[in-house]
């Protein structure tokens, strides 16, 4: 090696440099509750830790930069609750299931999240009562290890979700509703 090709390989910018650049605009989309420039060595501390995504980011920047701007919007962590995952010459950012239970826990709607390991034909069943669930572990047939179709675990938040907030109605109006009857509003 050269001189002269040592000294263009250390100044060289690498997607380090790219993610300091654009801090300014991640520092725009962040919560208030989260540092810019703690989040900004945590993004360069993943892509150095991943090689094969650096490489992809240095190919095609917009697709990495396009995944940390979602990232910071959403306010996660890159390569914790939130990764950069290389598919062909694009970066993806996809959001883990701790990611996601972060975010449903930030709505304030939601009380309670239980995660549990539903296997393909596991028949699980939703206690709407008490907002838990149970997985029964009667096997419908043998088969390998298979992960629960994204469809089933929608189905079981979407009802864990569902019910709280009904819960939450209920005890609204019966709160109204005994108000109204302690301040003789209500006639019988």
């Amino acid at each position: 090696m050269t001189v002269r090709n040592a000294v263009a390989e250390v100044e060289k910018p690498g997607v380090g440099a790219l993610v300091e650049k654009y801090k300014g605009d991640f520092s725009l989309v962040l919560p208030p509750h989260i540092n810019a420039d703690q989040w900004v060595r945590v993004a360069q501390g993943v892509l150095r830790r991943e090689p094969k995504t650096a490489k992809v980011a240095l190919a095609n920047p917009g697709s990495l930069l396009s995944a940390l701007l979602r990232c910071a919007h959403l306010g996660l962590e890159p390569g914790d609750t939130f990764h950069l995952v290389p598919f062909g010459n694009e970066i993806v950012g996809i959001t883990d299931y701790t990611g996601e239970i972060e975010l449903m826990y930030r709505t304030g709607t939601v009380a309670k999240v239980e995660a549990q390991v539903v296997k393909d034909l596991d028949i699980f069943r939703v206690s709407v009562e008490d907002i838990t669930s149970e997985l029964v572990l009667r096997r419908l047939a043998e088969v390998g290890e298979k992960r629960a179709t994204m469809e089933q675990m929608e189905i079981l938040r979407t009802l864990i979700d569902e019910r709280y907030r009904h819960a939450k109605t209920q005890r609204a109006v019966r709160e109204m509703l005994e108000a109204e009857a302690a301040m003789g509003l209500v006639t019988s």
